[in-house]
């Protein structure tokens, strides 16, 4: 085959046979009748013809049928105008080596007519050739574990996807092929849209934290400016002072409200002992176990992380005693 992979005579002339076989074969398997002294098509099966040309060729234009399902067929022109057949558009991406296939494959010749191809080198040695930021060599900190086991393939395709990157799928699906554990956590009908783009939080390859594109809280903040320190108005509470987001919540985990990593109180007790939570006058008048009814979880101008309705009615509780 000029161009292409060379493959010797005899394989040549299999694969030719093979061909011509399976195309006559196509051709007659459409056919409903003969004659024995001249063959003559009186029907034709244009389906079974088309399934024999698209197992061999790429390209083949669909069916006036599948055409006309998939509302491709434009007859906006007017009913008199012949139909204009218009392909939906694919955004191939595409490997650059690929328009050059003796980069990857070299000039050897094929001993078979096969998918396993020879390359020049193995991956992921052919890779770091040209990604020689992602040689061992190279990587600092943290390593994604396909590029660890120099596993490319894994994630991504050699030649063309339509995705992105040449990722084999799209993301989050992607990455759930193997951490399937957050695939049941994250559940679609409670996770933002946010959450389901693994890369707005982590890198593919390597970074200077375990899991994170940044060290938290800076991560946190390109999402929730308004925590950000400079933002801050008023008394803040510890964890949200020293930047500790992930004291409080999960990133994932989506069973309590706000990615709480436990529910109230249960939680504020990780810091504040629930005995001298309950020696706390107001909390004897007050359901001292729904926390966050009476105090902001971030920043309030009130002491102690008071919500401004419950300062209010803690200053009225206190002016009849002041009276006495």
């Amino acid at each position: 085959m000029k161009g292409c992979h060379p493959v010797s005579f005899r394989t040549r002339l299999t694969i030719d046979a093979f061909l011509l076989f399976s195309l006559v074969w196509g051709v007659l398997a459409g056919c409903s009748e003969y004659k024995t002294s001249r063959v003559r098509i009186t029907h034709f099966d244009k389906a079974a013809f088309h399934n024999v040309l698209t197992l061999f060729f790429d390209g083949v234009p669909p069916l006036e049928d599948e055409i006309a399902e998939t509302g491709l067929i434009n007859t906006e022109s007017g009913a008199g105008a012949p139909d204009v057949r218009k392909l939906p558009e694919v955004n191939w991406c595409v490997h650059a080596p690929l328009k050059d296939c003796i980069r990857c494959h070299g000039n050897q010749q094929q001993e078979s007519f096969s998918r396993e191809v020879q390359l020049t080198a193995s991956v992921p040695v052919l890779c770091y050739q040209c990604h020689e930021s992602l040689a061992p060599a190279a990587l600092k900190g943290w390593v994604h574990g396909p590029l660890a086991a120099g596993q490319c393939l894994v994630c991504h395709e050699p030649h063309k996807t339509t995705t992105p990157h040449l990722l084999r799928d799209l993301i989050p699906a992607m990455c759930y092929s193997c951490h399937q554990e957050l695939a049941d956590e994250m559940a679609l009908e409670n996770v933002k849209v946010s959450h389901s783009q693994c890369m707005s939080c982590h890198v593919a390859h390597t970074g200077p934290k375990p899991y994170t594109t940044d060290r938290v809280p800076q991560m946190c903040y390109e999402c929730h400016e308004s925590l950000v320190p400079t933002a801050l108005e008023g008394r803040v509470h510890g964890p949200v002072a020293v930047g500790q987001c992930l004291l409080c919540h999960n990133l994932h985990k989506i069973e309590n409200p706000h990615l709480l990593r436990e529910r109230v109180p249960a939680l504020c007790y990780a810091c504040h002992e629930e005995a001298t939570v309950k020696l706390i006058r107001e909390h004897s008048k007050e359901s001292y176990a729904a926390c966050s009814n009476c105090h902001e979880g971030h920043v309030s101008r009130e002491r102690p992380l008071l919500k401004p309705i419950m300062q209010q009615k803690r200053e009225e509780i206190r002016e009849p005693e002041s009276v006495s």
